[in-house]
């Protein structure tokens, strides 16, 4: 069922959403494991895929430089294309409150993004590096950007309140945790777990 061509996954609703090479979004029942229905959600390939977090929405990214987003049920876009990027957009991730959406470029920026009208919150952050992963803080009030180019890995913390960089880490990180009590984040690393507070 599963093809080779697979780039990102996410799980809602007893729905699985796959993100493939060609563009398309195969959507697969989490019991039965078969296909329930496909969707050409771009012209390239699918690199992310997010759902928000009442479950309502799924927003993706691709190579052709945009984002949007889809009615899970329905599996209608319902937004119009967030389109201010120049290269793929690489990762996404909704605010815990589902108001707005973060997203990352080979282009070096990290915007933001209303989810209902599709317009651009504010100014983009210059990263200078592609942005591999992002997640928001529990508060919404951080944004965290894990970005790598050929010379450095690095983690920057944006504070969306004043947006300027925080601090950046020297490290690869492969996935990022929240503390209950924010703050307190934990980035998961080829050097092992490493909390922060």
């Amino acid at each position: 069922i599963l093809s080779e061509g697979v780039r990102c996954m996410a799980v809602s609703r007893g729905a699985i959403f796959l993100g493939l090479s060609d563009g398309l979004v195969t959507v697969l029942d989490e019991k039965l494991n078969t296909v329930t229905r496909q969707i050409v959600a771009h012209d390239k390939a699918v690199n992310a895929i997010v759902v928000s977090p009442d479950g309502s929405r799924f927003a993706t990214a691709s190579d052709d430089g945009r984002a949007r987003v889809w009615d899970t049920e329905l599996l209608e876009c319902i937004s119009k294309p967030f389109a201010r990027h120049t290269l793929s957009v690489c990762s996404l991730t909704f605010s815990p409150d589902g108001r707005s959406i973060a997203s990352g470029s080979w282009d070096g920026t990290v915007r933001l993004w209303n989810p209902e009208s599709a317009e651009q919150i504010g100014v983009p952050w210059i990263t200078r590096a592609t942005s591999c992963f992002l997640g928001y803080s529990e508060n919404a009030k951080r944004l965290f950007v894990g970005t790598v180019n050929r010379f450095a890995c690095s983690i920057d913390k944006i504070d969306l309140e004043s947006m300027p960089e925080a601090f950046r880490a020297r490290i690869f990180a492969n996935a990022y945790l929240f503390s209950s009590q924010d703050p307190g984040y934990a980035f998961i690393s080829h050097a092992g777990i490493q909390v922060w507070r």
